[in-house]
């Protein structure tokens, strides 16, 4: 089976390059195809036999030089940037699961380990999660405690996912354990060993600890390297996931397990005693067992630990304060010095485009090496010469150029701007070159220099080099290489470089420009990617910071609306989006100056409102032809027409002159590009963050009587704690059949829940067409009641929680979890081609996780504005002490209506 499958085979290594006496051959072969009629003495007496031995020497050079290592051919002093980045840089990703998080605070200095969990709390909302944190015993004071809680929070919103938060970060509640431990020991052995390993092995077994690795463990122990860079990326080591089983917090602590271990420390003889006491000194049989979420410690000042040799009870002679403290430092491996990354490879710079000139290795009969021919030589025999040169440098800078192309593979593979794909370079070494040039012969014959005078001319070429080369290079660039052939080079490179990262560009191309304009900017816009594609792939998936100090930081956006941004060529982004300019309707003066001549503009729309005007006045606007410059009465007033000719708005300004009126005209077109731009982002609103509080009235509840059919739905909304309480009292009331009762509604009836105090706390939800009916009910209700409260029905599977504008969105189960709202403007330019809009819309949906719904909106200035000014008033009440829950809920309103309305 394996046989059939395609695979591409690789061409197997040839030395023919290097082999001097096969370049002959296959030269001579062509010759004789080429001039076999004319030309028949190949021997080596022959001068073009000469000419072709030197080239298949200098060919040889080259095939040596490209045997090179590949990190010593992609070396540059430039130090120019590539694709080849670094395992620890794209390989890691930002947190994508709840074990990611669990690595970033395992790595936090002090924690030893963590729980997070979905908040049980509220089990409406779904993406928040809680937190238990256990510390070493050296970081557990209050102190470091809030320390670390602020680091925990701080790496967590700097890592958390798109449409995810946290809640609350505790600290795990410690029992004690208590220990009475008889041992017989060897009666060679250091006692004060066996104590140490002992408490070593039971905090070990109590709860135990995560161990960090470095590359070289992992290696040895088989892991691939990407299996190792798996999610991301730590400071203090690399975590096997494989180990959070392992140090899960243990509940149930068994006697069977301590002996198991304890026997099997070196030097122990036998368990004489083994006995476990709770809090309370009660001695427990063979297990002790405490609540999830809760974790073990030992009691040391209660526990006895006494050791015997040969029957006779021994006593430790020195304190083992300080070794014990010791032991629990020493569980954090963290502390431990660890090889994180692999060396870089560093390549050796070559020097790859020096060349030496084949004519130097030509007889000195010949006369075109450094001695040249003898001053007495004919006028005629230094022609010659002069012209064998100029035939023999038409190949040498075929030859010349291979070994620049050679030296610049790194500038060709960089995502760096460069100039040109095919290289080459000026023929400077070769002897005698000042005399073939005939540009410089030219030049120096304009100078009324002697030409024949061999010293004169070597040195005024000498003078002359460096500037002559320049021009020389350039003219030498624009032989080997035109435009077209440059952006098609250049663009299938940068399409290679991507696709080595799996990543096709064509699935986001839209082009705008013309065909000039347009390779340039795929270029630009292709290095762009790679240069960025570290970030955009590792943070994809990524959030917003929402602490305080981060949300007014330029670059702090949300992951994916950097792919969106980076990906389709956005100009701006949403923390800097141009508010100055909506304020008042649309500003398009200078906001930093009150003396411009656009501050004080007005347009008087035809037949356009609102939105639809503004949208108008950036498409049609932003286009000079689209004006026209109008005169009545010697002066001048400006008119903006569509692309069909109809009046879209009249500029309520007049001129004196037609120049000022045409500068206004520019100054209008640039500043509405200016705003166009500056508009071009997504506002990316995760519905988590605005979640009810706690002190909100927005919670409520369902009771449902099977899967198919509900019995109670409570009346209103609550805060958290009222809607608590009430469930509470409902479970104490509805065992007791005298708490129902019924209405008679017409020819129905509804049941009515009561407390014990006769308030009625719930109508059912269904009307009952008669009294017997009604009897089976408060029957059936009765009989689920009382399974809850024994433990034999779970509660929520019959109480269904949730909250206000629950039902908004059919498309999720609330309204809060697992839904953004992404707002786009739709006044910038580029927004208003419907094409790039389609593009637009289906990238966001397929850039969004898949387990996240996109609520997109097309939205104009006003209601962008209100939105993003309200989501900026959220956040800023929840930092302030005490929080105006008040105002919250008013917000959180406005917000909701602005999400179905749009």
């Amino acid at each position: 089976m394996a046989e059939n499958i395609p695979t591409i085979k690789a061409i197997e290594p040839t030395q023919d390059i290097l082999d001097f006496k096969y370049l002959k051959e296959l030269g001579l072969a062509e010759l004789q195809k080429l001039t076999g009629n004319i030309w028949t003495d190949y021997n080596h007496h022959d001068p073009g036999i000469t000419v072709l031995e030197i080239l298949a020497y200098a060919l040889t050079e080259l095939g040596f030089r490209s045997q090179y290592p590949v990190e010593d051919i992609l070396s540059n002093k430039e130090q120019m940037q590539n694709t080849l980045y670094r395992t620890e840089e794209i390989l890691p990703s930002n947190a994508v699961t709840i074990k990611d998080y669990h690595k970033i605070i395992l790595d936090i200095e002090g924690v030893k380990d963590a729980i997070i969990y979905p908040s049980r709390k509220f089990p409406e909302f779904k993406g928040l999660f809680a937190i238990n944190i256990e510390l070493y015993p050296e970081f557990d004071t209050e102190i470091k405690q809030t320390k670390i809680v602020n680091t925990i929070f701080e790496k967590l919103h700097k890592n958390r996912n798109l449409c995810e938060t946290f809640y609350k970060i505790s600290f795990i509640e410690h029992v004690p354990v208590i220990f009475d431990i008889d041992i017989e020991v060897n009666a060679q052995q250091n006692l004060a060993d066996v104590y140490l390993e002992m408490y070593r092995r039971l905090t070990e077994y109590l709860a135990p600890t995560i161990n960090f690795y470095g590359i070289d463990e992992l290696l040895e122990q088989g892991f691939e390297t990407d299996q190792i860079f798996t999610g991301p990326l730590l400071e203090n080591g690399f975590v096997l996931e494989s180990e959070f089983k392992r140090i899960d917090l243990r509940n149930k602590i068994f006697a069977s397990d301590l002996i198991h271990f304890i026997m099997e420390i070196p030097g122990v003889v036998m368990i004489k005693k083994l006995q476990i006491r709770n809090e309370n000194n009660e001695y427990l049989s063979w297990f002790y067992s405490v609540e999830q979420g809760k974790a073990f410690k030992i009691n040391l000042e209660e526990s006895s630990l006494r050791f015997f040799k040969v029957g006779k009870e021994v006593k430790l002679e020195q304190d083992m304060t300080q070794e014990l403290k010791n032991i629990d430092l020493k569980g954090d491996s963290k502390l431990l010095y660890k090889r994180l990354t692999f060396e870089p490879v560093t390549g050796t710079n070559r020097s790859l485009s020096s060349y030496y000139s084949i004519q130097n290795d030509f007889p000195d009969v010949y006369g075109i090496g450094e001695l040249g021919l003898l001053s007495s030589e004919t006028l005629k025999r230094k022609g010659q010469t002069k012209q064998f040169k100029g035939y023999l440098m038409f190949f040498e800078q075929i030859l010349a150029n291979f070994f620049a192309q050679l030296e610049n593979l790194a500038s060709l593979f960089s995502i760096e701007e460069i100039a040109n794909t095919y290289n080459s370079q000026p023929l400077n070494g070769v002897p005698g070159a000042e005399f073939v040039y005939r540009e410089f012969v030219a030049q120096c014959m304009k100078k009324n220099m002697d030409v024949s005078d061999q010293k004169l001319m070597r040195r005024e070429w000498k003078n002359q080099l460096d500037k002559f080369s320049v021009k020389l290079n350039a003219q030498l660039h624009d032989i080997v290489e035109d435009r077209a052939t440059f952006y098609d080079r250049r663009n299938r490179i940068l399409d290679h470089l991507l696709a080595r990262m799996a990543f096709k560009y064509s699935d986001y191309r839209f082009d705008f420009d013309s065909e000039g304009l347009l390779q340039e900017a795929l270029i630009k816009h292709k290095t762009i990617i790679a240069t960025e594609f570290i970030q955009l792939s590792k943070g994809r998936a990524a959030a917003q910071s929402m602490l305080p100090e981060d949300l007014l930081i330029p670059g702090n956006i949300s992951g994916l609306e950097y792919r969106i941004k980076t990906l389709l060529k956005l100009e701006g982004t949403s923390t800097e989006f141009p508010f100055d300019y909506f304020k008042n309707g649309l500003f398009l003066g200078d906001i930093n100056s009150w003396e411009e001549n656009l501050n004080d503009l007005s347009f008087s729309f035809a037949n356009l409102f609102g939105d639809v005007a503004m949208d108008a006045l950036f498409l049609y606007g932003s286009a000079k032809q689209n004006y026209q410059i109008l005169e009545n009465e010697s002066k001048y007033s400006i008119q903006l027409f569509n692309s069909e000719g109809t009046l879209i708005a009249d500029v309520l300004k007049e001129f004196l002159e037609k120049d000022a009126a045409a500068k206004l005209v520019d100054d209008i077109c640039n500043r509405l590009i200016a705003i166009s731009k500056l508009s071009e982002s997504i506002q990316v609103i995760e519905r988590i963050l605005y979640r009810p509080h706690l002190e909100m009235k927005y919670f409520t509840f369902s009771i449902w009587l099977n899967k198919e059919t509900i019995a109670f739905i409570n009346d209103g909304y609550l805060t958290f704690n009222e809607r608590n309480l009430k469930v509470q009292t409902i479970l104490l009331s509805a065992t007791n059949p005298n708490n129902y009762s019924f209405i008679e509604l017409g020819n129905q009836y509804k049941i009515l829940l009561k407390n014990n105090d006769g308030e009625v706390l719930l109508t059912s939800h269904r009307f009952f067409n008669s009294l017997p009916e009604v009897a089976k009910e408060i029957e059936e209700l009765v009989d689920v009641f009382v399974r809850i409260e024994k433990g034999t029905l779970e509660r929520d599977t019959h109480f269904r929680f949730y909250t206000k504008h629950y039902d908004t969105f059919n498309l999720v189960d609330n309204p809060y979890s697992f839904i953004t709202t992404i707002l786009i403007p739709s006044w910038p330019v580029k927004f208003q081609n419907q094409a790039y809009k389609t593009l637009l819309e289906n990238k966001i949906r397929e850039e969004t996780p898949a387990h996240i719904y996109p609520d997109i909106k097309w939205v104009g200035i006003n209601n962008m504005v209100n939105i993003v000014e309200l989501t900026r008033e959220y956040n800023q009440l929840l930092i302030q002490t005490p929080i105006d829950f008040e105002k919250l809920e008013q917000i959180s309103e406005d917000l909701f209506r602005y999400f179905v309305r749009l």
